[in-house]
């Protein structure tokens, strides 16, 4: 068995932590933002229920493509993919400013 070199093994590392940070926050910013996102884009209960179904139909959508994905390409590929599309609906989630902004911003996170 060969080792990785402790640098690569450190960026693949701070790579999947990044990855799980954005994934645990993700599960929980829709709770820490909903009275601002109630008063600034005037989203009721069933607005704030639907943020959350559209991560987890985004997520299960990828599923069968990552999975060829690995497959063929292998899970450093796959990763560096993926990862940027993440960040960008955590930026573009960020400067959302409707309902349909935070729920495509959401599908692609």
């Amino acid at each position: 068995m060969t080792l990785m070199p402790e640098r690569t093994a450190i960026a693949v590392f701070a790579e999947l932590a990044l990855a799980y940070f954005l994934s645990a926050s993700n599960r929980a910013i829709i709770a820490t933002q909903a009275p601002t996102q109630v008063q600034e884009l005037a989203l009721n209960a069933a607005d704030l229920e639907l943020l959350p179904g559209a991560y987890f139909l985004g997520f299960s959508l990828i599923q069968l493509p990552s999975c060829t994905w690995l497959d063929r390409k292998g899970p450093k590929w796959v990763e560096s993919m993926l990862l940027p599309v993440a960040v960008a609906g955590f930026v573009a989630f960020s400067q959302a400013t409707s309902f349909v902004g935070l729920m495509l911003s959401r599908f692609l996170c």
